[in-house]
Order: C-alpha cells, then structure tokens, then sequence
C-alpha cells in the first residue's frame, strides 16, 4: 500500500490512515531507517504536509493522527521539529475557535507528553502576542485550576518562569498566576499555615539571574504580586478562633517588622494584622511584656487574650 500512495493513491491513506502512519513509523523507527529508507520516509512526510494543508484551511485534527506526527518527532526534530511546532499551533488553535475544548486540552497533553516538544511548542507560542494569549492563557488557566492546592501553584509558576523567562514580563501571566494561588489559598483549611509556606516557598526560589530576562524569580514582580496577594487574603479571610498556637508560633514571618508591608491596611486588614503580630510576639518572645499588645484597641486586647489563654483551636489530626 505505501508504494500505492507514493504513486498518488492518495485515497488509500484517506481510508487507512492511522494504519498507513503507524506501519510507517514501524519501518523508520529503528537506528539509520531515516536514512536507509527514504522513500518511506518521504512519503510519511508528504502525508503529514497534506494534513498541514488540511488544518491551515481550518479542519480540526484527529488525536490519533496528531500522536503519530508527536512520535516521528522523537526520530527527527532539527527540520520536522519547527513545522511540526506550527502544525500544532493551528490544531490547537483550530479547537478552541470551534469550542472544542476537551480535544484543545488532549492536545496540549499530547505536547507535554514530550519535554523538548513542549519547550519548542511554548517557547514559540509565548512570542505570538495576542495569538499567545489566546493559546497559552486558558493552558496555564486550566493547570492551575486542577491543581491539588496551593504549593502545587507554586511549584508550577516556578517551573514556568525558569523554563520561559519572558513569562515574568507577561501581565496576563502574573495574574493568572496570582488568581491560581488565591483561589487554591482560598480553600485551605489551615489558612495562615498555608500562606507561610506561599512566603517561605517564594523566599526559597532561585536568585541566580535568568537568561534572556537579566532578571532573577525572587527579585521579579511576579514574587511581590503573589506574596502580596496571599497576606491580603489572610487578612481579608482569617478566622481567628480556629487558629492553634502551632500555626501562630511556627508562621515566623509574623515576627518580622515588615510582615505586611506593601499593603494598604484599613479596617479589619489591619486589626487582623496586629492581633496576629500581637499573638506570635506573646507566645515566641522568652519574656513577653504587656508592650506585645500596645498596638492593639481594647476590644482587639480583649480578643487576643482570650483566645491566648482560653481559646486556641484544638489541633487538626
């Protein structure tokens, strides 16, 4: 049959084509086919230009036949790889302009699937401009949306940045991204904890400068967004009677003087912020003084105290 099509019986692979695709990948696969068998191989590349054809006019892809082209690129990535990048581009793009979702999602797992293809897919993708938004934005939206929690959030914006630098320019990125966290923040059921580990974690990236940005993770926007972000909806969500003295004591980043600094604290913000302060300085400090609270209303001393001395939550198992 391959020779048939080789002879333009083009209609042998419109019936047949997974068959003809994968039978053959099965001849070129092994060490020096490319080489030994051009003929086959010219005519797996002639049918992955008339597919190309096929999506440039709009057409939405088969998954199966799209694993076949990903696979090849395993064999050949230095002049396959660049169009295979920008026959994705189009699959992908050609399912989300006809809503097809879940099929858009397979295909990003499918370039995922492999790590320099998806370097290549990305690294093109995020220089398209309002194309990249299009494609990259609803990708990382989904990503982090179906992360287990917050950590997770992090781990995957870190990962992102140090393997695409340019993201820390990207605006819609860093909301994205700072919308991830908060979302995930929002549904922990220790909060405070949760948002020491955001603080700690982003304390903890890299300060080595990354290339092509001449900037570092730690000195970026992106860090003082998300950190930013995390202590306002702690002070915005905190539920101060279901805090246990571990969560207080072991949130260090309360003992430090600019804790909260960057946020503009009004009303319950900074009345939470100082009951805070307040409750980590009285059970860390060796001697605490009654100065721990000099900062506090009497309504907000009386709260502290009580919760300091009768009222911490007990502790979660």
């Amino acid at each position: 049959m391959f020779y048939q099509i080789e002879a333009e019986r083009w209609d042998l692979y419109e019936k047949h084509k997974i068959t003809v695709l994968r039978g053959l990948l099965s001849y070129l696969e092994p060490l020096g086919a490319l080489d030994s068998r051009i003929r086959l191989n010219d005519i797996f590349l002639a049918a992955f230009d008339r597919e190309f054809d096929s999506i440039k006019q709009g057409s939405i892809v088969e998954l199966a036949i799209v694993e076949c082209f990903r696979d090849y690129y395993r064999l050949e990535s230095r002049s396959y790889g660049p169009k295979l990048v920008n026959y994705l581009i189009h699959a992908v793009n050609n399912s989300l302009t006809e809503g097809r979702t879940e099929l858009a999602y397979s295909l990003y797992a499918l370039i995922e699937s492999q790590s320099e293809l998806s370097k290549a897919f990305f690294g093109t993708v995020l220089k398209l401009g309002e194309l990249s938004n299009l494609l990259f934005d609803p990708y990382i939206q989904n990503k982090l949306a179906e992360t287990q929690g917050s950590k997770e959030v992090l781990n995957i914006v870190h990962s992102w940045v140090i393997a695409h630098p340019g993201l820390l320019q990207s605006a819609s990125f860093k909301e994205i991204a700072v919308a991830g966290l908060t979302d995930k923040l929002r549904k922990e059921q220790r909060l405070l904890s949760s948002v020491h580990m955001t603080v700690d974690s982003i304390r903890k990236w890299a300060r080595m400068p990354l290339p092509e940005s001449g900037m570092t993770v730690a000195d970026s926007e992106l860090v003082e967004l998300l950190t930013l972000s995390a202590k306002r909806l702690l002070l915005d969500e905190l539920v101060l009677d279901k805090l246990t003295q571990d969560q207080v004591t072991t949130a260090v980043f309360l003992g430090e003087s600019d804790a909260f600094a960057g946020l503009q604290l009004e009303g319950k913000q900074r009345s939470h912020a100082e009951m805070l302060r307040a409750l980590y300085e009285w059970f860390v400090e060796r001697e605490p003084t009654e100065d721990v609270f000099r900062l506090l209303s009497s309504e907000e001393l009386a709260r502290v105290q009580k919760l300091g001395v009768h009222g911490f939550s007990p502790v979660s198992k």
